[in-house]
């Protein structure tokens, strides 16, 4: 796994790279570039799973936040129900760790983990036992308000099944101005961002300023992690009105 520094993660762990187009957010795809130049030197199209990836954060002992699958969506159509089941079982092992699962397809997530083969191997509910992880939070990536809402009303399907799961999102990279009080009281945790490499589209600081005042009013844990904050200058974690907003998850 990756060790990183200065980003609200920790460790990255690539049990799945790769992905394609799903909403005008992945237009400037940073994980694009990276996938494409690996040894393997497949297309970002081609989604593959990578076995010895699999049991990586077992290995790791120091309590640490990982973000799981930064170079893919790890509930693409592509990934087999059977490898997400064990991802799950290694985070349900390593405790000690908090995962953060991010995705553009929430849709899938409930539909994986409490419907499909609900009838597994010995003929009984296989993630009954799992009937929430705290150390695990799902945050669903958007870009727009239309995203929002539609990725938001799929992610909260997995909270009508088991109310226990944290939630979040990630306004990243956040195209125009977006507002979550609908959700907000339900979620742990946001995380914004502007796009950033060539080609990238504006940001307004007003509507980073905008989202921040709704998870101050709602008590939501933000996280500043890409933009202007006072400058002219992108840079990672940007002061915004004197300071960096680095807060991480709440807890359950």
């Amino acid at each position: 796994m990756a060790k990183i520094r200065n980003e609200w993660w920790d460790f990255k762990w690539e049990p799945v790279t790769g992905c394609d187009w799903e909403s005008p957010g992945c237009r400037n795809c940073y994980a694009k570039p990276i996938v494409e130049s690996m040894k393997e030197g497949s297309a970002f199209s081609d989604v593959r799973v990578h076995e010895e990836k699999w049991t990586e954060p077992l290995h790791l002992k120091k309590p640490s936040r990982i973000f799981v699958c930064s170079l893919g969506d790890l509930f693409h159509p592509k990934v087999p129900t059977d490898f997400i089941h064990r991802v799950y079982d290694v985070m349900a092992e390593a405790k000690q760790h908090e995962f953060v699962v991010m995705t553009k397809r929430p849709k899938r997530i409930a539909h994986v983990l409490y419907e499909e083969q609900r009838f597994r191997g010995r003929g009984y509910n296989y993630y009954v036992k799992y009937e929430y992880l705290p150390h695990v939070i799902h945050v669903v990536s958007v870009e727009s308000q239309f995203y929002a809402i539609h990725r938001l009303t799929d992610l909260m399907k997995l909270t009508d099944k088991a109310p226990g799961w944290r939630i979040g999102v990630n306004v990243e990279p956040m195209l125009e101005q977006v507002n979550l009080k609908s959700w907000i009281d339900k979620l742990s945790w946001v995380i914004c961002g502007a796009e950033s490499g060539i080609g990238r589209r504006p940001c307004s600081i007003e509507w980073v300023r905008n989202l921040r005042s709704q998870c101050i009013s709602a008590k939501v844990p933000f996280f500043y992690q890409y933009g202007l904050g006072d400058s002219v200058r992108l840079s990672k974690t940007p002061v915004l009105d004197g300071r960096e907003w680095t807060e991480p998850p709440k807890q359950q």
